[in-house]
């Protein structure tokens, strides 16, 4: 039979709930429309759309930070947000994620099985964080140099009247970011069920009050996507832990396989399939990380972008690919030039 690691999934479980409310009161939405509406320029645009999604997708997850601010860029790009930006802030969602055992799922699982705090898991990612940021703030800056006119696109430079009336419910935000705190507070003490139950029932009962489903379409997909990348590898242990033995075992070892396996069969089933035979967890975290900004199925925030793209056609698809992967292979690179 598979095992069910159901740390990880209440963990995940409870961030959806806490992220859905919060998109429901309009907190995420105001907050990018509040910041980004006030920047009159196209580069200060870029770089603001890039430093929201950086400081949204530690705390909410890389998935929540692109639903939260894509949006907003559709208004202000007039419906047809550059290629390249979108490119570009999801693999920030990838890169700034990395930072926090709630920031993707191949962390919250390597987490608990690692058994360490919050604070010792922060300053573990701490350096790969810094280094694969900065290269998308790199990379962002010598594509708006050198190829300006991919970045062409009409923008809009006063909020249109339908994107000002996002509105925020500030008591149900305030509750909520209430609970977020609480959340983290009992994660963090090894307290998965309580966290569940307390963020679960206030989730009911704002059911009950608004009428409108606890968990979004969205929500429920990639809830299910997730158990069955936690659950189906486990069938594959007995044989990958005989298979990645030699491929691991040092940290050089864990951190390339990571990245590798990562290419194969995303970020998410490479953690599970590697953990048993890695001796290094946090390398390996480092490579499941950053094997995230690499080909297009290495993790599911890539999958998100590339729903945002107007047209899916092969060349904007390349392109899309192309700087995720740009962005990827430079931060592997300055890790180990830097960090091994």
């Amino acid at each position: 039979m598979p095992h069910i690691d159901y740390k990880t999934i209440l963990t995940i479980l409870v961030l959806l709930l806490v992220d859905d409310n919060l998109e429901k009161s309009g907190f995420l939405r105001h907050i990018s429309h509040l910041t980004l509406g006030r920047i009159k320029n196209t580069p200060g645009i870029i770089m603001a759309s890039l430093t929201i999604t950086a400081a949204i997708a530690p705390v909410l997850t890389n998935d929540a930070a692109l639903f939260a601010v894509l949006p907003v860029m559709r208004h202000r790009f007039a419906g047809s947000v550059p290629v390249l930006l979108i490119a570009l802030m999801t693999a920030m969602a990838n890169a700034s994620s990395a930072l926090t055992p709630i920031g993707n799922p191949q962390n919250a699982f390597l987490w608990h099985l690692k058994g360490c705090t919050f604070l010792e898991f922060v300053l573990k990612m701490l350096p790969i964080t810094i280094v694969a940021v900065l290269i998308v703030y790199m990379v962002a800056l010598l594509l708006f140099l050198f190829r300006r006119n991919l970045f062409q696109s009409r923008v809009v430079f006063s909020i249109p009247p339908r994107a000002k009336k996002t509105e925020c419910k500030w008591t149900e935000s305030i509750l909520w970011i209430g609970f977020f705190a609480a959340e983290i507070y009992f994660l963090n003490r090894d307290a998965f069920r309580f966290a569940f139950w307390l963020v679960f029932t206030a989730s009911l009962i704002a059911w009950l009050i608004e009428k409108k489903p606890p968990l979004t379409k969205n929500s429920l997909i990639f809830l299910g996507i997730l158990i069955l990348m936690t659950t189906l590898p486990s069938f594959l242990v007995p044989i990958t832990v005989s298979i990645f033995s030699n491929a691991t075992g040092t940290p050089f070892k864990d951190f390339i396989s990571g990245v590798a396996v990562s290419q194969l069969v995303s970020n998410v089933p490479a953690a599970v399939l590697l953990s048993p035979s890695s001796k290094h967890i946090f390398k390996l975290a480092w490579g499941v990380n950053l094997g995230g900004n690499g080909l297009l199925w290495s993790s599911l925030a890539n999958l998100i972008g590339l729903r945002f793209l107007k047209k899916r056609d092969i060349k904007s698809v390349l392109e899309f690919q192309g700087v995720i992967l740009l962005c990827g292979t430079l931060t592997i690179a300055l890790t180990l030039l830097l960090l091994f």
